[in-house]
């Protein structure tokens, strides 16, 4: 074989350089499509996972509202149940006096149409009762001791026996849990009687009788708010808060966080009895807020008592003794902004409102423009709440007898 022959061969095992470019396109191609259906399942789980948190989300928040709402005007007048602002009737009976929790403005105070609403309400915790030892305006000693603490703000309801008489007071300082008799510390009387900060009526000889229940009046005060977490630009996640109006020992307020996400809570009540002719529910009239009228929620009408008839005039109107059933809507978003979305909307919807980035519309909030990119779940549902429809405060038996009758011995 002659030397020419032997560089013929080498040429034919080896790739001329179209050969080799081809051959990189090719597998460039398919990198390129690898890649892409890599992102497009990343993506698509990613989606699925936040859906599914998005839905979570949802539920936990409906379930805890609905849970309490339930029990919103157990054991307390129905006037009282639902905060919309203080109200001023002492010539009724019992008189209702009250102030308000953080409310600035009332009724308008707990209703936004261009943001969150609040849901404030009251209920008697069924699982507490203690016998008063000794009562004063300024301090309530209980028997039995305390499975768990009591926290400064905590309302306490004391009602002379056979509920011929009963004061709200506010606790004024953490008491610790334990055995034996307690010492609860009040903090300020209202001096106006008003509810929860009635000390003055503890001086009633009642209170000194003997056979005194002490029972728990639980605060539920649910709101949006955001949180800026670490290494989340403001104004930061979105949570729905609960505030009890609890502190702890060294005054710092106890709200709890009951969902991530949440961006947004709108509530509505319904009158079903009203003769108002407002539209029910009231408050779920898209642009219209809630207002402080016979239309709206009516704190000027005297509110209803335990023994009305239900055709009584009181049992008409739109007090908020009146409510029979609270609408709530929820909307939670993903807990992670879709990057697919929030460039779709940077490119193609520059200037303009997208679709990534509008929350829905929900009760009297017409839709509204949040943060970009991420998807969102509304759901609404209506909890009936049927104590304020009540005769007459619970008033439960109970042994003075250490329980040697079978009964009660107040512990709950």
């Amino acid at each position: 074989m002659n030397r020419n022959e032997v560089r013929g061969a080498r040429r034919a095992r080896g790739f001329t350089l179209v050969e080799v470019l081809m051959s990189l396109a090719v597998v460039g191609v398919m990198a390129a499509a690898a890649a892409a259906l890599l992102l497009s399942q990343r993506r698509a789980l990613q989606n699925s996972s936040g859906d599914r948190a998005m839905q979570e989300t949802v539920r936990i928040a409906v379930h805890d509202m609905g849970v309490n709402l339930r029990r919103a005007g157990y054991g307390i007048e129905p006037a009282l149940a639902f905060d919309f602002g203080p109200m001023n009737f002492p010539a009724q009976t019992p008189p209702v006096v009250s102030q308000s929790y953080l409310c600035g403005a009332a009724v308008t105070c707990r209703d936004q149409i261009a943001g969150p609403d609040e849901l404030v309400f009251y209920a008697r915790d069924p699982s507490f009762a203690r016998l008063a030892t000794a009562v004063t305006t300024n301090t309530v000693t209980v028997a039995g001791g305390l499975a768990f603490p009591l926290y400064q703000g905590q309302v306490l309801q004391v009602m002379c026996q056979s509920a011929t008489l009963w004061a709200y007071v506010t606790v004024g300082a953490m008491v610790p849990a334990g055995a034996g008799a307690k010492v609860i510390p009040l903090g300020a009387d209202s001096g106006t009687g008003a509810f929860p900060a009635q000390n003055a009526a503890l001086a009633n000889a009642c209170f000194s009788a003997g056979n005194v229940l002490v029972f728990k009046v639980d605060r539920f005060r649910y709101h949006v708010a955001r949180f800026a977490e670490a290494g989340v630009a403001p104004p930061g996640r979105p949570y729905l808060m609960l505030d009890r109006g609890l502190f702890d020992a060294g005054g710092n307020a106890l709200e709890e966080p009951v969902a991530a996400d949440v961006e947004d809570l709108q509530v509505s009540y319904v009158f079903p009895n009203s003769t108002t002719g407002a539209v029910q529910p009231v408050g779920g009239t898209p642009g219209i807020a809630l207002a402080s009228a016979p239309t709206g929620i009516d704190l000027a009408v005297i509110p209803s008592a335990y023994a009305d008839p239900d055709d009584a005039v009181t049992r008409l109107t739109q007090s908020p003794a009146n409510i029979r059933a609270v609408r709530i809507a929820v909307v939670a978003r993903t807990p992670v902004a879709d990057i697919q979305l929030q460039n779709d909307v940077n490119v193609a919807n520059v200037g303009s409102v997208s679709g990534g980035s509008l929350i829905p519309a929900a009760g009297n909030r017409p839709v509204q423009v949040g943060d970009v990119g991420y998807h969102r779940l509304m759901i609404e549902t209506t909890e009936v709440v049927r104590n304020l429809d009540s005769r007459a405060p619970y008033y439960p038996f109970y042994s003075t007898n250490n329980g040697a009758d079978g009964l009660n011995v107040g512990g709950g």
